[in-house]
C-alpha cells in the first residue's frame, strides 16, 4: 500500500479547506459542529497534514 499513513477526516477537510476545494464558511460551519475533543485534534491534525502557514 506505499507506506503512506492514511489521512482522517480532519486532515481530509483541513487540506481541502487550504486548497480553496471547500468554501472557508463551510469549514468555520465543520468545525463549529466538532465535538470538543474533536477541536482539540484539529491542530494536531494541521501539522500531520503538512499543510503550511501562508504568512
Amino acid at each position: 500500500m506505499g507506506g503512506q499513513p492514511v489521512p482522517d477526516a480532519h486532515e481530509v477537510v483541513l487540506n481541502e479547506l487550504a486548497q480553496g476545494i471547500e468554501p472557508l464558511a463551510e469549514g468555520a460551519e465543520w468545525f463549529e459542529g466538532c465535538s470538543e475533543d474533536d477541536r482539540r485534534d484539529v491542530p494536531e491534525s494541521i501539522e500531520r497534514s503538512g499543510i503550511r502557514p501562508t504568512s
